[in-house]
């Protein structure tokens, strides 16, 4: 019973198999290019430059992140000195700043690592990532 089945997901793979590299080329056939062209095409040029692209985007968002945080130290500081001067009362320019800085602040916290781990992905495997996009433009 087991064999049965694991012949019919074998002899399912490897149509499958087939009908891709088929349809691959096809498609390359009307691109005017190999297949093989077409492969390194996608594998180098759109998902390598894609992961550095998110790995440098990333790395910004993640500064950002951290020059937010330390503005918001400074502005909490200076609203506190301000509050001072103005017998415990905020007045509303520091308050503002305070509040623009904490959004910043966990904006660029939560999109920088997540941009920055999405990028890895396709550094450590853009065959995968390669392969998936042939299947969807093939299906």
């Amino acid at each position: 019973m087991f064999q049965d089945s694991t012949q019919v997901v074998l002899e399912s793979v490897t149509a499958l198999k087939a009908e891709v590299f088929q349809r691959l080329d096809t498609l390359a056939a009307e691109l005017s290019t190999t297949a093989a062209e077409l492969w390194d095409i996608l594998l180098y040029k759109h998902f390598w430059i894609a992961g550095v692209y998110d790995l440098v985007l990333g790395i910004i968002f993640i500064t950002v992140a951290i020059v937010a945080a330390l503005s918001l130290k400074r502005n909490i500081r200076l609203a506190i000195e301000d509050s001072k001067e103005h017998n415990g009362y905020w007045q509303e320019w520091p308050t503002t700043w305070v509040v623009v800085s904490v959004i910043f602040t966990i904006v660029f916290a939560i999109v920088g690592p997540l941009t920055l781990f999405a990028s890895i992905p396709h550094l450590l495997s853009p065959e995968y990532y390669a392969l998936q996009e042939i299947l969807k433009t093939v299906f």
